[in-house]
């Protein structure tokens, strides 16, 4: 599969990408290095992936991606804290702007989009193991909202855009729940 992973240079996306890679994916990565690194990704095998320097709120896909895509994988937003306190408005449009681009690229490659966000959609939790079960404690102004409407934007999004599109195909991953899952073994 021909598979783009916007934010491949990231933590967690370059690791993806190296396990897409591993299983004989090909692999596209979109990052624009904001909290992304070159560094992350200069191990993987050369020939095996195409990195694109381009921000997803702004990048014309199909002008810049010359393969059929199949699978698209969101990852790219600001996620530390740290980050997102200092830059909440480019936190926000990357999530509501940068989900949007890659919905309308998907829809010109009949491909899926796998969209995926923290656990900041619950806000400032309430409990310490959030079940799937949990609605949360969201503030709309305290200092985690940026982020927190960001990741309940890009979530809502998609839900919105498949509208009767027959053949859509959205699927929504809650990545603190894989790395809670994987670091409790």
């Amino acid at each position: 599969m021909n598979i783009l992973v916007a934010g491949g240079a990231g933590f967690i996306g370059s690791n993806l990408c190296a396990s897409l890679i591993k299983d004989g994916h090909k692999v596209v990565i979109l990052d624009n290095l904001s909290t992304g690194s070159l560094a992350n990704i200069r191990d993987l095998e050369y020939g095996t992936y195409t990195f694109v320097n381009e921000d997803v709120r702004t990048c014309d896909l199909g002008g810049i991606i010359s393969i059929a895509i199949d699978v698209i994988i969101n990852l790219a937003c600001i996620a530390s804290p740290k980050a997102y306190y200092k830059q909440p408005v480019d936190t926000l449009m990357t999530s509501v702007l940068g989900t949007k681009n890659l919905l309308d690229y998907a829809l010109t490659q009949n491909a899926m989009l796998i969209q995926a966000s923290t656990s900041e959609i619950y806000g400032d939790p309430n409990v310490d193991i959030l079940e799937e079960t949990y609605n949360g404690n969201v503030s709309c102004t305290g200092p985690r909202a940026p982020k927190t409407w960001a990741v309940v934007t890009s979530w809502r999004v998609p839900r919105n855009f498949s509208g009767g599109r027959p053949k859509w195909m959205c699927l929504f991953v809650r990545v603190g729940s894989i790395m809670q899952h994987r670091t409790s073994k």
